[in-house]
């Protein structure tokens, strides 16, 4: 009886042991950092914002949106700098249109240093939107795409500052500013770094397995 009742206390510790945590990381853009760009009319910040979260050990999803421009601003681009050790080039970038929202076009630029942004910035990710009227990505629109990497990469661990003032990880195109004919490259203002709690099949799993050998036990003593 004491063995039985043993085991099922060590399945049911088990839980503490199999929950893990997934990661989000909100990348905020809302300053312009280069000479003759013309802000965006709002006054309310972000501009631009990411959102990453850790999907698979190896895989994360990327949202795009650009909550606070006014028509007819329109994101023309949006580039991240990457830690050292992380190549891009052998990222699967997949565009999720059930989880986007805009009638859009995109391209998807990865590379080490392989993107020239505004301020002479070499960027290693980048989305590329089109620039004619049906072609933008619009005040409220929304761009998702889910990133497979070869190794393992926490979303919080994949960005660094550029090597050049001033220093972003994330930069971005603004165009239609000034009354349609401005633009602006605006930089990384805020990052956020949340941890969400997640349960494993693990945890299911032993939960299930003890309250299953307190079960028997109890029906046979």
């Amino acid at each position: 009886m004491k063995t039985l009742k043993k085991l099922a206390l060590a399945l049911m510790f088990c839980i503490t042991l199999t929950t893990t945590r997934a990661s989000t990381v909100t990348v905020d853009l809302g300053s312009s950092y280069t000479s003759g760009s013309v802000d965006p009319i709002s006054l309310i910040q972000p501009w631009v914002s990411a959102r990453l979260d850790q999907v698979t050990p190896m895989s994360f999803r990327v949202a795009i949106t650009a909550p606070n421009l006014t028509d007819p601003e329109f994101l023309r681009e949006i580039d991240f700098s990457l830690g050292a050790g992380i190549d891009p080039s052998t990222w699967t970038v997949v565009f999720e249109p059930l989880n986007s929202l805009g009638t859009f076009t995109h391209s998807i630029h990865k590379g080490v240093d392989s993107i020239n942004a505004g301020g002479g910035q070499k960027m290693d990710f980048g989305l590329e939107f089109g620039t004619s009227n049906a072609d933008r990505f619009n005040p409220g629109e929304k761009a998702s795409f889910l990133v497979t990497m070869l190794s393992s990469w926490p979303v919080e661990d994949l960005f660094e500052a550029t090597d050049k003032p001033p220093f972003p990880i994330s930069v971005a195109h603004i165009q239609g500013t000034g009354g349609g004919n401005g633009s602006a490259w605006i930089q990384t203002s805020q990052v956020y770094t949340a941890q969400i709690p997640e349960t494993t099949a693990g945890l299911a799993g032993s939960f299930f397995m003890g309250s299953l050998v307190i079960f028997l036990f109890r029906k046979r003593f």
